[in-house]
């Protein structure tokens, strides 16, 4: 009931609350890797980045082969700008499940960070294959063409003033909510 009421408050928005409601869930059943997965999601959404890292890490130690936690891991250690470890995880979490576009986009957030455009290029054409109608990934197929030189660049400019709320480019970043 812990966990689920845990979910409930992220959803919401209530992450302090999904923290400590998740976090008694944790100290019930510690050895459950998923509770320390979404644990993770939480103390990060609540920016306990510090905490988050090391409960995605507890869940891998539990379940190597938990792809949540390695998505969990990717996006904490993205925002800590930790992009080379960001990416094998996220790499790992693409592994277990090739059709996530979440992970699709952070691991193109990620090769925007460490300038391997090519790869972030290949990652976005993988997500647009699964919604090719989300207005999100066509933005941001835009900005990494324009980050490479591309002249689809042109064609797409227009769609740059009105970014859609799931997708927000930041810098030289994508940001996908």
């Amino acid at each position: 009931a812990l966990h689920y009421l845990g979910l409930v408050c992220h959803q919401s928005g209530r992450h302090a609350e999904a923290c400590r409601h998740l976090g008694a869930a944790v100290q019930l059943a510690p050895g459950l890797a998923f509770l320390r997965a979404n644990h993770a999601e939480v103390l990060r959404a609540a920016g306990n980045l510090e905490a988050a890292e090391a409960e995605a890490r507890a869940a891998l130690a539990l379940d190597p082969a938990q792809a949540a936690a390695e998505f969990n891991l990717a996006a904490i250690l993205t925002e800590r700008q930790r992009h080379a470890e960001a990416l094998e995880h996220v790499l790992r979490a693409l592994a277990a499940r090739t059709d996530w576009v979440e992970a699709l986009g952070l691991g193109a957030n990620i090769c925007i960070a460490l300038e391997e455009r090519a790869r972030a290029q290949e990652l976005l054409a993988r997500a647009r294959e699964l919604q090719p109608e989300s207005p999100g990934l066509l933005l941001a197929s835009h900005h990494v063409a324009r980050l490479c030189g591309d002249t689809l660049y042109g064609f797409f400019g227009h769609f740059a003033g009105a970014a859609p709320k799931e997708f927000i480019v930041n810098g030289p970043q994508l940001v996908f909510f």
